[in-house]
């Protein structure tokens, strides 16, 4: 009995004309199979009798199951197709992955075809120039490019970052971190004046000295200087600076004049400007301009024999006659410099 009934409720799901499986839909109220391929349909039995309810029970449950069958059928295809991407966008992105795996490799490790070395073992890395505005000079390795940012901006005691790139080798490293020594400094503490590049100043005032002073070479013709001799001694240094790149430099130097059995003693100073303390080349100090300080001053009136001759001057490029008068004139007209110190000699 139950054969038949499948027998029977089969042949209601074939298709009389093409033999295709039909199936079930519902149409005005009545159930009806349906060819999705040539259109022939069939209706069902309507029977209220339980058989003819448990066929059509029957036939929507194998219709069910058909469609689940579809579905999963259709998930199965989807994720076939979902993998066959996968695996072709796969085939095609793996040479390109690979070759960005390989330049990252080779941007850190450098490429391992070539000779590997350290840039900055044995090359020579000096620091020239003024202080703030230093350069980095670099005896490297042939075939490596070496380059330092900061260069023509470094300072004493500073950092200078050097990196270093090259096509012929591959690289151990690429930057190394350097100390900034061996600039040259404008002198804008005493500490800086101190030893040769004092004495070296000094000789400088006291070509400046014999030149306005002197018998030979002056400045001031003998019949006009109205004095027999001169003597001089340096009382010492004064320095005035502002910031890191501004300064003067007052050398101080004790004049005595003599004529007959008189004398007067004055203040010459000569000042250089924008003095740098040099740590190599032929001079300890280099400066802008130096120049005396102060007019011509009158050193009295004396005159030869029983009557003096009133009106003779002795005239010399100084202009300060106590030591207290000079310093005070250079603060005076420097009042916008930070820094005041005195170096004796």
């Amino acid at each position: 009995m139950a054969q038949d009934f499948k027998k029977e409720a089969e042949e209601l799901l074939v298709c009389a004309k093409c033999g295709a499986n039909m199936e079930l839909r519902s149409e005005d109220g009545r159930d009806v199979a349906v060819c999705p391929y040539c259109g022939f349909t069939r209706v069902l039995p309507n029977d209220k009798d339980d058989s003819a309810e448990a066929l059509r029970e029957y036939l929507y449950e194998r219709e069910r199951a058909r469609l689940r069958a579809e579905d999963e059928h259709s998930a199965m295809r989807d994720a076939r197709l979902k993998r066959g991407r996968r695996i072709a966008l796969a085939i095609v992105l793996t040479p390109f992955i690979l070759a960005v795996i390989a330049g990252v490799l080779i941007a850190i490790f450098g490429d391992p075809t070539l000779e590997r070395i350290d840039p900055f073992e044995g090359i020579k890395v000096t620091f020239s120039g003024i202080d703030g505005m230093g350069t980095v000079n670099i005896e490297g390795k042939p075939g490596v490019k070496y380059e330092c940012r900061e260069s023509g901006k470094l300072e004493e005691n500073g950092k200078a970052i050097v990196q270093a790139e090259s096509e012929a080798y591959n690289l151990k490293r690429r930057k190394r971190e350097y100390d900034v020594t061996g600039l040259d400094l404008y002198i804008t503490d005493i500490s800086l004046l101190r030893g040769e590049p004092a004495e070296f100043l000094r000789g400088q005032t006291v070509t400046d000295i014999e030149k306005e002073f002197g018998a030979t070479g002056a400045l001031l013709s003998s019949a006009t200087k109205h004095y027999d001799s001169y003597e001089w001694a340096p009382e010492g240094f004064i320095l005035l600076a502002k910031g890191m790149r501004a300064d003067k430099i007052y050398d101080v130097i004790r004049l005595t004049f003599t004529r007959g059995e008189a004398q007067v003693t004055r203040y010459a100073v000569i000042c250089y400007e924008n003095a740098v303390r040099r740590t190599g080349g032929i001079a300890p100090v280099s400066y802008s301009r130096r120049f005396f300080c102060g007019g011509i001053t009158n050193i009295g009136s004396m005159g030869s024999g029983p009557d003096p001759v009133w009106g003779s001057y002795m005239g010399v490029m100084t202009g300060f006659d106590t030591y207290e008068e000079l310093e005070s004139a250079i603060r005076t007209n420097n009042a916008e410099y930070t820094v005041f110190q005195k170096l004796d000699y």
